[in-house]
């Protein structure tokens, strides 16, 4: 299957390029680690936004989600997930109203069959994360893991398995997809990590503390994770000095990142 390569589209330059490169490159994630499958017929629908309240265990509150489904969905064949977190740990409405990205961006990737159509959950950052404590602390993988994950599988014709789900986030959202990575590895196959990583207090933390060396030491860590990529402004000057060090980190446990490209001229978010 091809990656999407949307900064080759010149007509585009007028949105919001950084988003439109960070957010469309890592929709691609859960179809990369889907089996090929013959070409669809062509879709005239257009897909559709469904803004979902859910009840969370974890935060023991109201929380929500928005969903997209691409043209293709039909509530019957099932699809790959991939779940993304905002900068700023944002609301779930971020991407749409605030980074330039379009449900008619959306539908055109997966109608072109750039991507294998797949549903898009924009899951809201609003939970409390500290991205300089301890990331056993933060409670949003466990938001995302044991109440968001779930609502949407029983709520959609979902592949509900690790293989067929994908996680994103950039630069808040991505330090919370770190700290998913640690805290439940394995359960997302594809993970995009934009503009972010753990600043030193964070990698102090985790090269210090027994129990969180044990978890990405784990098979599950260093095994659970097929596609791993990394997309950043190359002028990002707040995400961009511990970038590398974050790579590292993670290599050292041996989790390796598959891809890693970096814009020029583009800073951070």
């Amino acid at each position: 299957m091809e990656k999407l390569l949307i900064a080759h589209r010149p007509h585009r330059k007028q949105r919001s390029l950084t988003a439109l490169l960070f957010m469309a490159c890592g929709l691609v994630l859960a179809s990369l680690m889907a089996p090929a499958v013959a070409a669809e017929p062509v879709v005239e629908e257009t897909g559709q936004t469904h803004h979902l309240t859910f009840h969370s265990d974890v935060l023991v509150a109201d929380q929500r989600v928005l969903v997209y489904t691409p043209p293709q969905y039909d509530g019957h064949k099932p699809l790959p997930v991939t779940y993304a977190s905002p900068g700023g740990c944002a609301a779930e409405t971020d991407w749409l109203e605030n980074t330039g990205l379009t449900i008619a961006d959306l539908d055109e990737l997966f109608l072109s069959g750039e991507a294998q159509a797949q549903i898009v959950v924009f899951v809201s950052g609003q939970v409390r994360t500290n991205i300089f404590a301890n990331p056993l602390a933060d409670p949003f993988p466990d938001v995302l893991v044991n109440d968001i994950v779930p609502f949407i599988d029983e709520n959609f014709a979902t592949i509900p398995n690790a293989e067929h789900r994908a996680l994103g986030g950039n630069s808040c959202g991505g330090v919370q997809v770190l700290n998913t990575v640690i805290q439940y590895p394995g359960a997302f196959r594809s993970i995009g990590l934009w503009s972010t990583g753990w600043f030193p207090e964070t990698r102090a933390l985790i090269e210090s503390d027994p129990a969180i060396r044990e978890l990405l030491s784990s098979a599950q860590a260093r095994n659970g994770i097929k596609y791993l990529e990394y997309r950043m402004g190359a002028a990002d000057n707040l995400a961009g000095p511990h970038v590398q060090a974050t790579l590292e980190l993670l290599g050292s446990f041996g989790i390796e990142t598959d891809t890693h490209t970096e814009f020029p001229g583009v800073g951070h978010n």
